[in-house]
């Protein structure tokens, strides 16, 4: 009788194990991926702010007053 449940205590903290194991595997996965679409994400909106700002300097350059229209 005492055989069967050091087998069965044996078995609870192997599955244990084999399940924190794969949890960590998933969350670094998951981890992974959300930093990759994170990084993706900001360097749209580095893109897109820069092309942004182009647009407002050259604006500016072809409303802004010359010199000789002093």
């Amino acid at each position: 009788m005492e055989y069967f449940t050091i087998i069965n205590f044996v078995l609870i903290v192997l599955g244990l194990a084999i399940g924190f194991v794969i949890s960590k595997f998933l969350e670094k996965t998951s981890i992974t991926k959300s930093f990759q679409n994170a990084k993706k994400e900001a360097e749209n909106i580095l893109k897109s702010a820069s092309i942004e700002g182009e647009n407002i300097k050259n604006c500016l350059l072809y409303t802004s007053p010359s010199p000789r229209d002093s």
